[in-house]
Order: C-alpha cells, then structure tokens, then sequence
C-alpha cells in the first residue's frame, strides 16, 4: 500500500524536490506515534564566540536534506532535565544574545527530541554523552574546523545504534 501510494505521488508530483518531501513525509506518518523512519544522527556543533565547538542539537536524518520535525505534543520540561542543566549550561549553550540556553533546548527538544522517540532525558543526557565521547576521544578536533567558507558549525553523524558514521559535514 505505502509503495503504491508513493508511486501515485510521484506521478501526481511535477518537482522531485516536492515528491521527496511528500514520500518522507508520508513514511512518517505511517509509522506510528512514536516510532520514525530515519536513517541516522546528526550531533549538530556550533561555535559562538567560544574558542571550542558546542553542541546545538541531536537532530534525527532521513536523508542528507531532510528530516523530521516536531512529531508530536510533548511540552518541555526542564525539571525532567534538572540533573544534567549544570553540565548543559557548559557545553549546550545558546548563541544568541536574547535566547536563554532554556530557550535553546525546549527548541531542540520540541523540532528534533520529538522525533526520536527518546524520552526528554535520554534525548538530553544521549547528546550530552555523544558530544563528551567526541571531544574527549579528539573527533571535534580532528573533523571540525572553522574556515570563513565552512562557517561556524560542524554535523557529526552517527548510525541509529549511536556509533560514529564517516560523515562530517560544516555548516
């Protein structure tokens, strides 16, 4: 049935660019409330005014450009979180001057957490445990880098089991 409907959208479709997010969306949908069809993370690293990447996110990939977001109601709660805010507070730290580092993670949670089907915990403390191990083991280091071309962010990928891809991508 899926197949078919998205041989019937493809057909309907005239931009490939428009069936591509048809087709994800519609495998979205057809997974559950709570379950998602993705092929991988990105642990999303940004650079402020800091001389070190921070984190940004734990974002959830279908494809290299598209992904799902905000998948379902669950508001966020930072008492869920009240263990890991004195190490969130160093290293997920919002770069925006008006934006609270609050402000920054109900934002991740609510557009990507959503999506991972990880409890708001798990999403936070997985993050914070990913960004450790890549910093402590030197993978910041050696695969992001701050050029005028790449900008200020840098994408280290990870298959759904939460072991390091190959993939490392600026932003």
């Amino acid at each position: 049935m899926i197949i078919s409907t998205f041989k019937m959208i493809e057909i309907l479709c005239c931009s490939s660019f428009l069936t591509m997010i048809v087709v994800s969306t519609m495998m979205l949908m057809s997974s559950g409330p709570f379950m998602y069809d993705f092929a991988y993370y990105d642990l999303a690293l940004q650079r402020c005014n800091r001389n070190s990447f921070t984190i940004h996110g734990l974002w959830p990939e279908l494809t290299t450009h598209t992904w799902p977001e905000f998948c379902h109601k669950t508001e966020f709660k930072l008492e869920a979180i009240q263990p890991l805010v004195p190490t969130m507070n160093e290293i997920w730290t919002s770069c925006e001057q008006n934006r609270p580092n609050e402000g920054l993670w109900e934002h991740e949670w609510l557009r990507h957490g959503t999506c991972t089907g990880l409890s708001q915990f798990d999403f936070f403390n997985r993050t914070i445990s990913l960004y450790t191990e890549a910093k402590n083991s030197g993978i910041i280091d050696q695969r992001c880098h701050y050029s005028i071309t790449s900008g200020n962010g840098c994408l280290i990928s990870y298959h759904l089991n939460f072991t390091l891809r190959g993939r490392t991508v600026p932003f």
